[in-house]
């Protein structure tokens, strides 16, 4: 009788999932393979099962899985995609690939007359500039220039260009926004409250550290997308700070 009983409890404990496997907490983001880019609103499942969520505006998700467990991944426009969550927590990043649909080729034939509706041009002034002598009129049909703020006055593409301020200051311009951009990413709880919960540092750390990293950077972290930049700060920390 105590035999049987030995037994009946062995095969209770090897098939309680709970027991073979353990439970963690997987936080990760999801992203275009092609642009490296955040997916909002993927919907994420764990396989063979209801339970689920999905990514919020910036990409990332947080939920309780098995670490035996593997997720679906899926979006309208996206391939769907199955990983394991031993994978997922080793990458931290899941990428999704775009869904090409090619359309089938629309041939239109026929023959239509819209002579009817087009404006009948004087001959006198046919393709040529009426302000310019006859004498002078070029009898090559092209380009001569625009014609602008009434008869006689005639502008040139070279007029349009942008002047060496306008460029300065387009430049600026940009550089601020990718400032801008880059104070609002390193300040986002998905990024800084992640940091500084997983090395326990302090606010006042974590920015002594980002310190280094924006030195270390300097030369081109504004010309990276926010993508980019969340993976080489989650690197640097990885590499440069003790848990």
């Amino acid at each position: 009788m105590l035999r049987r009983f030995q037994v009946l409890a062995m095969i209770v404990l090897l098939g309680s999932p709970m027991l073979t496997s353990a439970q963690v907490t997987i936080n990760a983001m999801v992203a275009d393979s092609a642009t490296l880019k955040p997916i909002a609103f993927v919907t994420v499942r764990i396989d063979k099962s209801y339970r689920g969520t999905i990514t919020n505006e910036q990409g990332y998700f947080a939920m309780d899985v098995s670490e035996n467990d593997s997720l679906n991944f899926s979006i309208v426009g996206y391939y769907s995609k199955k990983v394991g969550v031993a994978e997922i927590r080793k990458a931290s990043v899941v990428y999704l690939t775009q869904a090409i649909q090619m359309l089938k080729t629309i041939e239109f034939t026929g023959r239509i007359d819209i002579s009817a509706v087009l404006p009948k041009l004087d001959a006198e002034s046919a393709y040529r500039n009426t302000t310019t002598p006859q004498t002078q009129r070029p009898e090559v049909l092209g380009f001569q220039g625009i014609q602008t703020f009434g008869p006689g006055y005639v502008s040139s593409f070279g007029d349009l260009k942008p002047s060496k301020e306008e460029k300065k200051l387009e430049k600026i311009k940009k550089e601020n926004a990718a400032a801008k951009g880059y104070v609002a990413l390193v300040n986002d709880p998905e990024v800084k409250d992640k940091l500084m919960k997983d090395y326990n540092l302090t606010e006042q750390q974590y920015f002594d550290h980002l310190a280094n990293f924006n030195q270390k950077n300097k030369e081109f972290i504004y010309d990276l997308d926010d993508t980019d930049v969340v993976q080489l700060i989650f690197r640097y920390f990885a590499e440069h700070v003790k848990k």
